[in-house]
């Protein structure tokens, strides 16, 4: 029995080194597999960085192609000024061609009638020295009703002259004076209108610097999100590589015995999966757990124990290992033993397990109402106090209620299973968590990118409205400028006009007195 032992010892201690080497060579495939996913991701990162690049690229040329256009729009702007500028210019030359020419025409005429006046007045002279030598006997008063006569008969062209004079200056006034309205108008609604513009301007500098501040803070806060969503990425891509490194090693059955796989791999309708799968452990009472079942951890559980039967059957006829099937719901009676109040009790096992409805009788048939305590010492002090219920403490070692002791090392394998399984049920949900994170921040991240391309589109149109300002505000106070000079130059004329109207009713009247003496 001795040599048996020993031998047996042996096997298992060159078994045990072997699942030890096939452990470390799955941390090692673990690890490679991990720096190739962060190689893989740093280049996922580089890949985006290339593509912000283009965007901003892409977005920085309909930038310039948005300017091209405005400077289009402001050279038509600059074509119709300068065409508006050349007809008014040309209209100012007619209207001083034809000032001019009226002039001239006045003058001609002004010196026509003088000479005319010169001749008459010449000849006048030469008849009356006729008159005068033919007729001595006249006396001086022919003389002088000839002389009044002349003198008659000059008032009365210069009356006429005059008259002519004063008409035409009444109508240049009365047309002066319409002028005049119409320019105070257009002085008035020009700076009205410069006024609004103004007004205009202040509001459009506001609304820019509004706009350019808003720019600045939705670029700084697509910053941070694109760094909270790298880092949330690079958390989903790790938690995600270790969830489905995990469910590999479930899949492959790692640490299971060869009959357990090949009956597992048979896929039969009836295996639901192993014990394992439908019993879980919290973390401080993994090793309780693993120390109380073992390897009936790996026991299958099956909803027809018929055909499971036959199933073993077939796998003793492959000659391929063995395997425990466990009926998915046994059939116990169900009277626990009441839990001692003694100090270092933890409480009844299968109340600390998370199982569901369907899986709790089979939770009851395994564990039974062992009751878990902190250390061997509080089991000795409690295992007198139980009539059948097994004490098992925190790290794994049982005391059965016929006194047997069952400790040491061995139960890692099943902890480490059931480790495995909790990490891969918890880390389902944190991948989950981690997808839906990753979208929100991408959905907030191109949220904040499409703000960006809205603010930016608003602030190119604020300032090319503010170009178009600028451009209406220089124009009209050109035109304001231009209607002032013109206003002030109507009201010279009017005091020109004025100043004519006044020596020419002074000569009227002194034409009067003349014409009184001449009667």
């Amino acid at each position: 029995l001795t040599l048996v032992a020993d031998e047996a010892r042996a096997a298992l201690a060159a078994r045990e080194a072997e699942i030890e080497a096939v452990r470390l060579e799955a941390h090692g495939a673990e690890d490679r597999l991990e720096k190739a996913q962060a190689a893989h991701f740093a280049a996922e990162n580089e890949v985006r960085a290339e593509e912000a690049a283009a965007l901003r690229a892409k977005d920085r040329l309909a930038g310039l192609q948005q300017r091209e256009d405005q400077a289009q729009g402001e050279l038509l702007e600059i074509d119709e000024q300068d065409a508006l500028l050349a007809r008014l210019a040309g209209w100012l030359a007619e209207e001083v061609e034809a000032q001019t020419e009226a002039e001239s025409n006045l003058t001609e005429q002004l010196a026509t009638e003088e000479e005319r006046l010169a001749a008459l007045a010449a000849e006048l002279e030469r008849a009356e020295a006729v008159v005068h030598e033919l007729r001595r006997v006249k006396g001086e008063a022919q003389a002088a009703i000839a002389s009044a006569q002349a003198k008659l008969q000059g008032f009365e062209r210069r009356r006429s002259d005059m008259l002519t004079r004063v008409e035409r200056t009444r109508a240049e006034r009365e047309e002066l004076e319409g002028s005049q309205l119409e320019h105070a108008a257009r002085v008035r609604e020009l700076t009205t209108a410069l006024e609004e513009l103004r007004a205009g301007k202040v509001a459009s500098a506001d609304e820019k610097q509004r706009l350019e501040e808003k720019l600045a803070e939705l670029k700084g806060r697509v910053v941070g999100t694109e760094k909270a969503l790298d880092e949330a990425k690079a958390e989903f891509q790790k938690k995600r590589s270790r969830f489905h490194t995990l469910q590999e090693l479930s899949a492959r059955l790692e640490g299971v015995g060869p009959g357990t796989k090949t009956l597992v791999a048979t896929k039969d309708p009836c295996i639901l999966g192993l014990v394992a799968d439908r019993i879980e452990a919290p973390a401080g009472l993994t090793h309780a757990l693993a120390g109380l079942l073992g390897s009936r951890l790996q026991d299958v559980v099956v909803s027809d124990m018929s055909r499971g039967r036959e199933l073993l059957a077939t796998l003793a006829q492959s000659r391929k290992g063995r395997a425990t099937l466990a009926p998915a719901e046994p059939r116990i009676a169900w009277a626990p033993e009441a839990v001692p109040t003694e100090e270092g009790v933890v409480g009844r096992l299968v109340d600390a397990l998370r199982v569901d409805a369907a899986s709790l009788a089979l939770a009851r048939a395994y564990v039974g109402d062992a009751v878990v305590v902190e250390d061997a010492a509080a089991a000795e002090r409690v295992r007198p106090l139980l009539e059948r219920a097994t004490v098992v403490t925190r790290d794994g070692t049982v005391f059965y209620a016929d006194g047997r002791v069952e400790g040491g090392q061995g139960q890692e394998a099943a902890a480490g299973m059931l480790d495995s399984k909790r990490e891969t049920r918890e880390l389902a949900g944190e991948v989950e968590r981690l997808e839906q994170l990753v979208s929100e921040r991408v959905a907030e991240h191109q949220s904040l990118r499409e703000g960006i391309a809205e603010t930016q589109g608003a602030l190119d149109r604020a300032r090319q409205q503010a170009h178009k300002d600028d451009l209406a505000l220089v124009t009209t106070e050109k035109d304001l400028q231009k209607a002032q000079g013109q206003l002030e130059a109507v009201r010279r004329r009017l005091e020109v006009i004025a100043g004519e109207q006044e020596e020419l009713s002074a000569e009227l009247a002194e034409a009067g007195y003349e014409r009184d003496e001449a009667r």
